[in-house]
């Protein structure tokens, strides 16, 4: 008997540990102990269902087999087990967006998910909302490029679009289209540089075909893309009869020469830059004895003669008349013993000119030269005034030079 007892003690203390590996012989116990005896082997069978079904869930296996229904021991587990299939389901549901799920058996954690799911419901209904606006929006800006795109076509000006980082072209209008490539590249290199500038103002750009543009720019989103819409008119007929006027405005009538208005410009911008020039004050001897005696064609000849010798003396020179037969000459870069040899050159080339052959008078010219450089700090009106007293010193040497050759004579 005693035996028995110990066979089914070290039987149960084995199926404690590990049931898989409790056996025992019932052959070799006492007949009163068999009912005992195979009690336990049936607790030990559930008590291994009960361990391996425990084992399943601790490792989130959901789909193992569930312990007998006569198991007893493994009553609360399948519950348990039950309970978790039915938080997947629901899990499963709610991420399909089905926010109306809630748990109500699982203490402080189905607070947790009836938190959580509630926080989901109310993340969706905000992003729902915000991409309703987004599909305005794009609806919207949808239906501005298409405006945009038919209004522009009909519009006399070159239209185009392009990437403000890239200088890709997003869009282009028919006119723009017929333009050649360099026209098109030519307006995005220089403006497109510009972005810094502030938009809406135009620009005006000097293509080096000699087309003159006027381009107005605006910044604007085209396909989620930051862009510049350039606007473009050709403005080439109005700039040149813009020059032509101004060409005029600043001409002498009779002689084709700068007049004073430019003359002085020209002198005050010289100054103003500090540049190295001479400034020469020229006029013509004897004009009005050939006007008195000749008559007033014979003086006119005598004025656009002296013009074309001094126009011809540099392409550089800016000749101004500034008076009847007072002429102002910048000779950019010359010192004033350069300028009075130019000015002695023309001087003689006035005086042996072909028209005077047959004729009881001469061509002359006196002038006063004064060299100015970039640390001159005499005024305008100093300058002008020395040149005027230095053509006069050269009348008067020029004048006493003659009565000398008279006298000799």
């Amino acid at each position: 008997m005693e035996k028995s007892v110990q066979l089914l003690c070290d039987y149960l203390n084995i199926v404690l540990r590990d049931p898989s590996k409790a056996n025992i012989n019932i052959e070799e116990l006492e007949d009163e102990l068999l009912p005992l005896a195979r009690q336990l082997i049936s607790f030990a069978h559930k008590i291994g269902e009960t361990k391996d079904f425990m084992n399943s869930l601790a490792k989130g296996d959901l789909d193992a087999t569930t312990p007998s229904r006569d198991n007893e021991l493994s009553a609360p587990l399948k519950s348990l087990h039950a309970n978790f299939r039915h938080l997947t389901w629901q899990s499963e549901q709610v991420a399909k967006g089905d926010y109306s799920q809630k748990v109500n058996f699982m203490g402080k954690f189905s607070d947790s998910f009836n938190s959580m799911v509630t926080q989901l419901a109310e993340r969706e209904r905000v992003l729902a909302e915000e991409l309703e606006e987004i599909q305005k929006q794009a609806l919207a800006i949808e239906h501005s490029k298409l405006f945009f795109m038919n209004l522009t076509q009909n519009m006399p000006q070159a239209i185009i679009v392009a990437d403000t980082h890239t200088k890709e072209i997003l869009f282009i209008n028919d006119i723009a289209k017929n333009k050649n490539k360099n026209y098109i590249n030519e307006i995005l290199s220089v403006a497109i540089n510009r972005e810094h500038e502030e938009m809406g103002r135009n620009l005006e750009l000097e293509l080096e075909d000699g087309t003159y543009l006027q381009v107005d720019y605006y910044p604007l989103e085209w396909n989620n893309l930051n862009s510049t819409a350039f606007v473009i008119n050709d403005v080439t007929k109005e700039k040149n009869e813009t020059k032509q006027l101004e060409e005029k405005a600043y001409r002498d009538a009779m002689t084709g020469l700068y007049n004073r208005y430019f003359g002085m410009r020209a002198l005050d911008k010289y100054l103003h830059e500090r540049k190295t020039f001479s400034l020469v004050f020229t006029d013509l001897d004897g004009l009005k004895y050939v006007n008195d005696v000749f008559g007033h064609n014979e003086g006119d000849k005598y004025i656009n003669t002296v013009a074309k010798y001094l126009k011809w003396l540099s392409h550089e020179n800016i000749v101004a008349r500034i008076g009847g037969d007072e002429f102002l000459i910048i000779m950019p870069k010359k010192t004033q013993e350069e300028a009075e040899a130019v000015m002695q050159t023309a001087y003689d080339l006035i005086a042996s000119d072909e028209y005077l052959n047959d004729k009881e008078f001469t061509y002359s010219i006196s002038f006063g030269v004064v060299g100015v450089d970039s640390h001159n700090t005499l005024s305008e009106g100093d300058i002008l005034s020395l040149a005027d007293e230095r053509m006069y010193e050269n009348k008067r040497a020029r004048k006493k030079e003659r009565q000398i050759n008279t006298k000799t004579l």
